[in-house]
């Protein structure tokens, strides 16, 4: 919780203000249709589903009776880009449950349907896709949210390509674009790969999340943690891999085949593929996992089928759940600060330990989290 946004605690008008101090799970409700949410309800946990059409009204309602905190991403950025002229996609067909009045079609008029039908409190704005130097679109959708919709119970949604990480000056821009905006500003990071892969951009995210009053990070890997110990209101971590950063919209193309299972490693705090850690373990007998789901097998066991890769969607939520709770637990951000790096730290520590042990240069550590460690 940022220092600015403390107040928060003690604003009973302020809706998003029960998002503080939150990771949720960003998945598909799909993946969760037919049995419990992965995650049980608690003080720092909660769901977010991505997708048009997410989530049904009537399991809305069950989730939100279950104490369970539930939001909903449009996630229209898959298939849009913002541009100046439509910054948002509202859906041309409504599911009949969000059906009212034709003349109603409207962004205020869908955020409006999306929390009546659903019973959640708050709303994502349905943003396209934020190409590099896409200022006028940004400019647009602000106004937009601002002068067109009720911002106590909007979140706008800013899908934002990676490329304008790397441009200083598109920073600044946005910092003093949503500075006035009473909206909270839900970031989304975009590219092919990891978009946080390029040296300088794990500081560019942290400095932007930390200047925007009200801002939060979703549909992210372990940046969220960074981001909620340096101000954020909240973060949600994708499940899975492509849930984990949005890529730019493209027509064509077949998803790969198969479904890689991808091993969020206790030691290294890096998401890998399974079949990675096989490769770099070789011959060598395989670490075994000592969390809640794990409970002592191997780490390396998760197959690359639709089976392999859900259970080791199962071990990555035990892994990190406990992290949440340890950033999440001290009072002051200066202290959560001080986790957090220290997490790093010693994460980056345990990179040489491991591949001392292996007698090899098995395991590089990404530039994201030697900027979390203050390494970079």
């Amino acid at each position: 919780m940022s220092e600015r946004d403390s107040g928060l605690r003690l604003n009973g008008q302020r809706l998003w203000s029960l998002l503080l101090d939150r990771v949720l799970l960003y998945t598909r409700a799909k993946v969760l249709r037919g049995g419990p949410p992965p995650q049980p309800a608690e003080r720092h946990g909660g769901l977010m589903l991505g997708g048009q059409n997410a989530l049904t009204e009537a399991e809305a309602r069950t989730w939100a009776r279950s104490g369970e905190t539930v939001l909903i991403d449009p996630a229209r950025y898959e298939t849009h880009f913002a541009t100046e002229e439509e910054p948002f996609h509202l859906p041309p067909e409504l599911p009949e449950q969000l059906e009212l009045l034709p003349q109603d079609r409207t962004l205020a008029g869908y955020l409006q349907r999306q929390r009546a039908s659903s019973g959640l409190w708050l709303a994502l704005t349905p943003t396209g896709y934020f190409a590099p130097g896409a200022r006028r679109a940004v400019r647009a959708a602000v106004r937009q949210v601002k002068y067109e919709t009720d911002e106590e119970s909007t979140v706008l949604s800013l899908p934002l390509d990676r490329r304008w990480l790397t441009d200083e000056t598109a920073v600044d821009f946005l910092i003093r674009e949503l500075g006035s905006l009473v909206s909270l500003k839900a970031f989304v990071l975009g590219a092919d790969r990891n978009p946080l892969e390029r040296v300088g951009t794990a500081r560019a995210l942290r400095l932007l999340l930390s200047e925007v009053p009200g801002a939060a990070l979703i549909r992210t890997d372990l940046a969220g943690l960074d981001a909620v110990a340096h101000g954020a209101v909240f973060a949600a971590i994708g499940t899975r891999s492509s849930l984990r950063h949005a890529r730019p919209p493209r027509n064509g193309g077949f998803p790969p085949p198969g479904r890689p299972a991808y091993v969020l490693h206790p030691r290294l705090m890096r998401f890998m593929r399974n079949s990675t850690l096989i490769e770099k373990y070789g011959a060598r007998a395989a670490p075994t996992c000592g969390c809640t789901y794990c409970e002592g097998r191997p780490l390396t066991r998760f197959q690359d089928t639709e089976k392999g890769a859900a259970e080791a969607e199962l071990h990555n939520i035990a892994v990190r759940t406990p992290w949440d709770a340890r950033i999440l637990e001290p009072a002051s951000e200066t202290q959560r600060q001080a986790v957090w790096r220290q997490m790093c730290v010693e994460a980056l520590a345990d990179y040489s330990d491991l591949n001392r042990e292996l007698g090899y240069e098995a395991f590089t550590p990404d530039p994201a989290l030697e900027t979390w460690a203050g390494v970079r």
